[in-house]
């Protein structure tokens, strides 16, 4: 009988863990750790999650490699199981200006019209994409 991970390793790319190199936390809040790293020369980031069962764990790694790349999506890299982990943790493309949610917080009063008209169209792509091309709807917008 073949394994969870054999079926997982079949459909998405593995890293080995000692290909990435300074660790630096970012972000611990909500279901997941987030580290930024170094990996061939360049930044991504390791998002290991923390408050979820290994079926909702498998169900993003899935989704999430299901659904990149596109242009207004965080591209899926694959998954790495890091030193002593028992469940995998995703590789994705690191956004070096941060999540939107933070820079709404931080920047509303300079956040103007246009951006947020530019904004609305690349989100409502991205949804119409999911939706119409990959069946995909997203669950926590």
């Amino acid at each position: 009988m073949i394994s969870l991970d054999d079926k997982i390793l079949q459909i998405i790319r593995r890293h080995e863990p000692q290909d990435f190199k300074n660790f630096a936390e970012i972000s611990s809040e909500g279901t997941a750790l987030v580290h930024i790293v170094d990996w061939m020369n360049t930044k991504v980031v390791i998002k290991k999650l923390v408050k979820s069962s290994m079926k909702e764990a498998i169900n993003e790694i899935c989704l999430t490699g299901l659904i990149s790349p596109y242009p207004n999506i965080i591209t899926f890299y694959g998954v790495t199981k890091l030193e002593d982990e028992k469940q995998y943790s995703l590789v994705l493309e690191y956004a070096d200006s941060g999540t939107l949610g933070k820079y709404l917080r931080d920047d509303t009063i300079t956040f103007k019209w246009e951006n947020q008209l530019k904004f609305a169209k690349e989100i409502a792509s991205a949804i119409l994409w999911l939706h119409n091309d990959k069946g995909v709807i997203h669950g926590d917008l």
